[in-house]
């Protein structure tokens, strides 16, 4: 059993110690564990403070019934509780014989298998410190069980690795491999949730490149990008690998990501080849937008995530001339914050492309240029300062959100339009816009 050093020991907060203290003053064992060690000796931020001790969950809540305790996981062992706003999971030891020993025994990896106490120091009985420091993920004891156990650790194993930047032992990935189609019998929430870590990861373009055969059981629609030859002296990738280098080049964005791993999905149903020998994928991006609606519905997106996803996927081919009129327009189409989030896309997508497009990043930043200052002057100009207001719009018969409506599309016509700003230019276009 390891201790850490005495002259800089762990900071555990107040609420976690308290909780250790009242099951052991009940006589109860009580250790902390899984990512909060795994944290603690990698010597960053915990984020999730779990205990595990040998009392049973009617024992929990009986010793904690003056804290609010959250029941959701009540059904295997846990409960949720709340002290000075902390949240703690605290969790009956697992395994046959309720000891610490066997709880460790049955978690997923080395790394999560280990556990602390303020006194009694490091238990580590399967060498997670060892793995950490080399940076090694690997399966406790038999790989082939603790993925039967749960599917799921199949995809933790990814996004451990891409998060952590850490390659899986060869025994646990061929144990990850052989069992992978178990991935579709997972509930489509908790494969969401651990992509959306993968996506996330430092280490994400390795994984991406390494597991794309196991993550083809989840996402099936990636299979035909994999090795796709585009054809184009544009390119220099094969489709799949093009995705990751855009996937790779984007901000640690949620939507982006998700965004950059849909954009080109489509291009292996839209392949055709000219006279010349050149790719080409003509309305790729139609089919790529389908492909991520059908896996986002599978996956049960928030509708919100779903609407700004799809529509980065849709227009990620935009072109935007670089002057005041063609930028002018695109805002009053599309609005300046969507515009905004296809910027990043824009460059991730440049930067997946060969060198023959480098121009194009020069481009992109002038185009943002334009975009933040078109925006600015529209920002100027205010309902305000329209030379007619709302009484004159009345007396037209607009009234309610048709007299909000008219009054917005006026200070558009003045700002991007050209529109004069008079009160006789501005009752004709009000009067047009009611026809």
């Amino acid at each position: 059993m390891d201790t850490p050093n005495k002259q800089q020991p762990w900071s555990i907060p107040k609420a976690c110690l308290h909780a250790l203290a009242r099951l052991e003053q009940n006589g109860y064992q009580a250790w902390i564990v899984g990512g909060a060690v795994r944290d603690l000796v990698r010597g960053s931020d915990v984020k999730d403070w779990d205990i595990a001790c040998n009392a049973d969950v009617e024992t929990l809540l009986r010793l904690f019934a003056s804290f609010r305790c959250l029941e959701m996981g009540r059904a295997h062992g846990t409960i949720t509780v709340l002290i000075d706003d902390l949240p703690l999971e605290i969790t009956t030891f697992r395994g046959v014989s309720p000891t610490l020993e066997a709880d460790l025994a049955l978690r997923d990896f080395t790394i999560n298998a280990m556990s602390y106490h303020p006194e009694k120091g490091l238990m580590d009985p399967f060498g997670g410190r060892a793995d950490l420091k080399d940076g090694v993920i690997r399966a406790v004891g038999n790989a082939r069980e603790r993925f039967s156990e749960d599917p799921l650790r199949i995809l933790r194993a990814l996004r451990f690795a891409s998060q952590l930047a850490m390659r899986i032992e060869s025994e646990t990935y061929r144990a990850m491999e052989e069992l992978a189609p178990a991935l579709l019998r997972v509930a489509c929430e908790r494969v969401r949730e651990e992509l959306h870590g993968l996506l996330l990861g430092a280490s994400v373009a390795d994984i991406l490149r390494r597991a794309a055969g196991i993550l083809g059981v989840v996402l099936p629609e990636i299979v035909p990008m994999l090795g796709f030859d585009q054809r184009n002296r544009y390119h220099c990738h094969d489709v799949w690998n093009h995705t990751v280098e855009v996937i790779a080049h984007c901000p640690k964005d949620r939507i982006l990501r998700w965004a950059a791993l849909f954009h080109d999905m489509g291009k292996p149903d839209t392949f055709t080849l000219d006279a010349h020998g050149c790719g080409h994928f003509y309305g790729h991006a139609k089919e790529s937008l389908r492909h991520a609606d059908a896996i986002m519905t599978r996956l049960k997106f928030d509708k919100k995530s779903r609407e700004i996803i799809l529509f980065l996927v849709e227009q990620h081919d935009l072109r935007i001339a670089i002057t005041p009129k063609a930028v002018r327009r695109a805002i009053q189409r599309f609005d300046y914050a969507p515009l905004k989030r296809l910027l990043p896309l824009f460059r991730a997508d440049t930067a997946g492309h060969s060198a023959l497009c480098a121009n194009r990043m020069e481009e992109i930043d002038r185009l943002e240029q334009m975009l933040d200052e078109t925006y600015r002057q529209k920002g100027r100009f205010t309902r305000k300062d329209l030379a007619v207001n709302g009484h004159d719009l009345m007396a037209l018969g607009y009234h309610g959100a048709d007299l909000a409506r008219i009054l917005e599309n006026l200070v558009t016509a003045v700002v991007f339009e050209g529109c004069e700003n008079s009160r006789q230019a501005l009752l004709e276009r009000a009067r047009a816009m009611g026809a």
